[in-house]
């Protein structure tokens, strides 16, 4: 199951809409969730989207990229915490 969230997530470097943003889990599995994805991304290799053993390719723009930073922010502000 956690390999299949992290493929969906990861497909396509979310460069289009269709990779999966949110995941419904149960409570009773969410920490447990939470822990291995956690696990499986972190070993992800990122870096230089020409090389072939890149799993993780850059975001593709600097705005993305601020975009991204203001939801974590406002994220951990509302009370959110981040993982990896």
């Amino acid at each position: 199951m956690i390999a299949d969230a992290v493929a969906c997530r990861i497909s396509n470097g979310g460069q289009r809409c269709n990779a999966s943003k949110r995941f419904i889990i149960l409570e009773k599995h969410y920490d447990l969730f939470v822990e291995r994805m956690a696990a499986v991304m972190e070993k992800l290799h990122r870096g230089d989207p020409m090389d072939p053993t890149t799993q993780l390719p850059p975001i593709s723009r600097t705005n993305l990229v601020n975009d991204i930073d203001k939801q974590v922010q406002q994220t951990i502000a509302e009370g959110g915490r981040l993982v990896t």
